[in-house]
Parts: C-alpha cells; structure tokens; sequence
C-alpha cells in the first residue's frame, strides 16, 4: 500500500496510509490528512489513483507543491509511481513511497494524528521584554502547531542575541495552550526560575528567561504592552485605493512598468526578475531609491509595495514572485529579521539554492548564520548611492548582463 511519511513539519515521521480512491491534503477538517501549518492551503493537494498509480495535483494552493523541487503546476497532475519528495510550500515536506511501510519506518512512526479544534483555541502572545527593566517590548502573535524562537532565519521567530541559540526553544499547540521545550540550547531556558529539563505547559504571565539577562512573557492579554504587536501593516499615512493598490509616491512611478499593474487573473512573467524584499518601514529610506538606481542600471526588478499586505493580489504576486524570479535582493534590518514575508522569501530561496543578496541597510548585532556565505553590501546613508551601485554591478556580473 502506497504511503506518505512527514520528513518535515508539526508532526515528524507520522505515516500516512494512502487506501482510498482520492486522498486530500490541507489544513481544512475535511481533508483525508489535516496538517495544521500556515503553509498549507484549505485544500492543498489532491491524489488520485489510477491504474498506473496515485496522480498529485496541486489545487490552486497559495504557496504551492513541489515534486523533487520541480513546480506543480496548479491544473496539471504528476504520476508518483516511485519514490519522491512532495513540498508543500516551505515549511512541510512529505515523502511518497508506493510500497508497505518499512519495520524502520513503524518502529519510529507516530501512530496517530494530532487534530485541532480551532474553536477551542485561545490565541497567545509571546512578548520579547528584552535585556534589561523597562525596554520596549516586542509583542509576536502565536500561530500554527509549532513555533521555534531563535537566531536562525529558519525559526519562525527570530531573535537577533548572542545568548540564543540558532534554535533555541520551541513552543507547541496542545489543548488550548502551548508548551514550551527546550531544543538543546547552549545557554538553556529557564521558565519561571526553573531550569527547563522536560516539556512544559505554559499559562498566561509564564517568564521564560534565557541565560542572565534575556526576558520573554507568555500571555493572553498582551493590551498591556506598549509596543504594537509585530505585523506586517501598512505605515498609518499609506492611503488606499478601493481596489487594493496603494497610491503610487514620487518613487514608485519611477520603477513600476505598466506592465506590472495588472489584474492577477492575468499575470504577467516574473522569470527574469529580480524580487526585493524588504521591511516596508525602510522603504523611504532605502528602497525606493535602491529601486531606482536598480531600473536605471536596466535590471528587471519587482517588489510588492504596490499591493495591500495580506490581500489576495498581494499573496498571489508574492507567491508569483517567490517561484519566478531567479535571485532575490534583501534589504536586511532590524526590522526585516522580524518580518514574516521577509524570512519567508529567504527561506524560500535558501532551500531551493537561488541567488541571494543583502543589503545590510543598517547596524545589526548578530548577522544569521545563513548569512555567511552570501554577498553582502554595506549601506552608507551619508553616500547611499554607492551600495546601490556595488549591488547593481554584483547583480550584472552574476547574471552576465
């Protein structure tokens, strides 16, 4: 019997059994396999037996699948008739075998399936209160069955302190709360003055302490912090259009082509452009005139500053972008590091070894691991135009143009 196993994701080594006719994926209650990820449509992907083997199709899903790192092309199906690798966005990984599953694979297989009850669920906070009494603290949103707080740009929340590990502990969906483990951190965790040994739930108020000085809060009531909880909004001033563009600024008319306002029902080739990403609280500063030096060294160039964040003409050129565009641009900052989009076009690249560069647009303390071996230029606001051009000729010289 054919079969699926979890390589990565919520839950690692679960066996899936495919023995019916048609097994859906996603992370709606009515799919044959419910996987609880972010990264994972409603209904994701179909499989469809046939009398040469099981067909994957990939339905319409916001991040997309990928068969062996090929794209699944929403509409088109794909015969699994040996074993392969199935991505579902960048975050799960499925492995497909035709056969029974192995004695190896029973011996370390989860034998059952975690399910939630989202109306049961009782959203939390995770606040970074920082090194010392009265900083300003950083309030993050929980969301999805796992979260990982780290150094890495891999964690889903990424602190940039020398006391932190690259993945240093993980928060855990169970019931109606989280529980919080430790991943083998150098420095430890310590939860309310206890060194972390076990898995542990979390209540509302919990303090998770790293090594002397770093201070997190687990609540439920995060109103009574004054920073704003870490999104991705739009700045106050940006003004809207009824359809869901921003306004265009002096800059943007300047770097947008006519051939990029389109409907997304009709979208038009990102394959030879360069995606910059960034936080959009640097846009003034840094990016728009980094775009513009970009169009006038005659490099295709797309960012998403056109578009609402969050609306379905944001997430389907976004999405567009991350599959088309060969290299990307990031404008690193404090910022950027904790932006979603932002990590999440990283990863993206990273795992799929596209081109990747940085613009480090100011101070940063403790610069990722995943950094070490990509190009980096240093911004200089005193002479900004000369980062701009450095990263233009890196740009020409790397794709020959």
């Amino acid at each position: 019997m054919a079969h699926l196993i979890m390589r990565r994701g919520p839950e690692p080594g679960t066996i899936y059994r495919l023995n019916t006719p048609v097994v859906t994926i996603g992370r709606g209650n009515r799919n044959t396999i419910i996987i609880h990820d972010n990264e994972v449509s409603r209904e994701h992907i179909r499989l469809t037996l046939t009398d040469s083997g099981y067909e994957i199709q990939d339905m319409n899903s916001s991040n997309g699948t990928f068969i062996n790192g090929q794209v699944l092309e929403g509409g088109t199906s794909w015969l699994l008739q040996s074993t392969c690798i199935i991505e579902m966005g960048d975050t799960i990984t499925l492995e497909f075998r035709p056969g029974e599953p192995g004695t190896d694979d029973l011996r370390s297989s989860r034998t059952t399936q975690t399910t939630f009850d989202d109306t049961q669920f009782l959203q939390s906070y995770l606040v970074y209160l920082g090194r010392e009494e009265g900083a300003q603290p950083a309030v993050y949103p929980l969301s999805g069955m796992n979260v990982t707080i780290g150094r890495s740009t891999a964690c889903n929340i990424v602190i940039i302190e020398p006391e932190l590990s690259r993945e240093h502990f993980r928060l855990s969906l169970v019931g109606r709360t989280y529980s919080i483990s430790d991943l083998g951190s150098t420095n430890g965790t310590i939860l309310n003055g206890e060194i972390l040994e076990d898995t542990r739930p979390l209540k509302n108020g919990d303090i998770i302490q790293i090594g002397r000085n770093l201070r997190f809060q687990f609540t439920n009531t995060p109103q009574r912090f004054t920073s704003e909880i870490i999104t991705n909004r739009l700045p106050e001033d940006t003004k809207i259009n009824p359809k869901g563009k921003r306004k265009t600024n002096e800059y943007e008319t300047l770097w947008m082509h006519p051939s990029k306002m389109t409907d997304t029902n009709n979208l038009v080739s990102l394959a030879n452009n360069i995606l910059v990403t960034y936080s959009r609280q640097d846009w003034d500063r840094v990016v728009a005139p980094l775009l513009n030096v970009l169009m006038d060294a005659g490099l295709p160039v797309w960012a998403d500053q056109e578009w609402v964040e969050g609306s379905p003409e944001w997430e389907a050129m976004t999405q567009q972008a991350r599959l088309e565009c060969p290299a990307v641009v990031i404008v690193l900052s404090v910022a950027a590091l904790r932006n979603e989009n932002v990590m999440k076009n990283w990863r993206h690249f990273h795992n799929r070894d596209k081109h990747i560069f940085l613009l480090i647009s100011e101070p940063i303390d403790r610069m990722p691991a995943e950094a070490n071996n990509l190009p980096k230029i240093q911004f200089n606001p005193a002479v900004p135009e000369m980062a701009f051009r450095q990263l233009a000729a890196e740009i020409n010289r790397l794709f020959g143009r």
